[in-house]
C-alpha cells in the first residue's frame, strides 16, 4: 500500500494552511509507485468530489500500480473501467478534488473506510471487497488462509458426492 489522507477544505482555509508542500501529495505518490503498489486514498468517506481520475490512473498504470482502494470518489468511470487497474470507491461524481480538498499526509497511516492502513501493507480485493494485512501479518495471514481455502475445496468435494450441508459442516468446520 502508499497511502495519501484527504479531507474536504475548511471554507475559511486551504492546502496552504496544512501544508503548501503536500498540494501535490497525490501526485508525487503517484509518481514514485514501483509494480505491484495499490493506491489508498482517505477521503473520510466523502463523495463530494473525485480522489482519482484518468490522468492519474494512467500515471498509476505506467508506473505498474496493481490498483486503488478510496473511500471518497472518483471520475472518468468509463475510462478507469478500460485501463487494468482494480478500483475501489465509495462512489463516483464529476467534480475534481482541486481546491475541494486538502492533503494531509502521504505514506503515513491513515484511516479508509474504517480499517488502518500503512505504507508497505498488503491490499487484497475481490469481488466480496478489499482487505488490508498488516506487512509483520503477511507471513502468517497467507499460512492461514491457504488452511481455509484446502478445508473449503474439501466441503465442496463431500458435499458435490451428495452429503449434506449440516454433515459437511460438522466434519470440516472447527466451531
Amino acid at each position: 500500500a502508499r497511502t495519501v489522507d484527504r479531507m474536504p477544505a475548511a471554507a475559511n482555509g486551504s492546502q496552504a494552511d496544512i501544508g503548501a508542500s503536500l498540494g501535490m501529495g497525490t501526485q508525487v505518490v503517484l509518481d514514485s509507485l514501483v509494480p505491484g503498489e495499490v493506491v489508498v486514498i482517505s477521503a473520510r468517506g466523502d463523495l463530494a468530489a473525485a480522489m482519482i481520475g484518468d490522468n492519474m490512473a494512467h500515471r498509476a498504470r505506467n508506473q505498474g500500480a496493481t490498483g486503488f482502494v478510496t473511500d471518497g470518489a472518483i471520475r472518468d468511470v468509463d475510462e478507469l473501467a478500460s485501463m487494468n487497474l482494480t478500483i475501489y470507491a465509495g462512489g463516483a461524481i464529476p467534480r475534481q478534488a482541486f481546491k475541494r480538498f486538502v492533503t494531509l499526509s502521504i505514506d503515513q497511516p491513515i484511516v479508509c473506510g474504517s480499517v488502518r492502513v500503512c505504507r508497505g501493507d498488503l491490499v487484497v480485493g475481490d469481488a466480496d471487497g478489499v482487505i488490508v494485512v498488516g506487512v509483520k501479518s503477511i507471513a502468517a495471514v497467507l499460512e492461514k488462509a491457504e488452511a481455509i481455502e484446502l478445508v473449503e475445496q474439501q466441503m465442496k468435494v463431500f458435499i458435490n458426492a451428495g452429503n449434506s450441508l449440516v454433515t459437511a459442516v460438522e466434519k470440516y468446520k472447527q466451531r
